[in-house]
C-alpha cells in the first residue's frame, strides 16, 4: 500500500495514465472536527465512465503495481 495519498495521486497520471483523488480531499481536518487524517492513506477513483474506459484503467493499475 501507499500511505500518502496524495502523494500517490500526484504520480498515478504520469506513471500509469490513471488519476485519482485523495479521500481526504472530501474531508475536514481533525482540528475542525472532521475526520481527514484518518483516511491519509485512500484515493477515490470515478466509475461514471464507459466500461471499457474502467477496464483500461484497471489494466493500467494492475501493470503499474506489478
Amino acid at each position: 500500500g501507499e500511505p500518502d495519498a496524495v502523494a500517490l495521486c500526484e504520480r498515478l497520471p504520469a506513471e500509469a495514465g490513471v488519476v485519482a483523488i485523495p479521500v481526504d480531499a472530501f474531508c475536514r481536518p481533525e482540528a475542525e472536527g472532521g475526520n481527514a487524517e484518518r483516511f491519509g492513506s485512500l484515493v477515490r477513483f470515478a466509475f461514471c465512465k464507459q466500461e471499457s474506459v474502467l477496464r483500461e484503467g484497471c489494466r493500467r493499475l494492475a501493470a503499474h503495481t506489478g
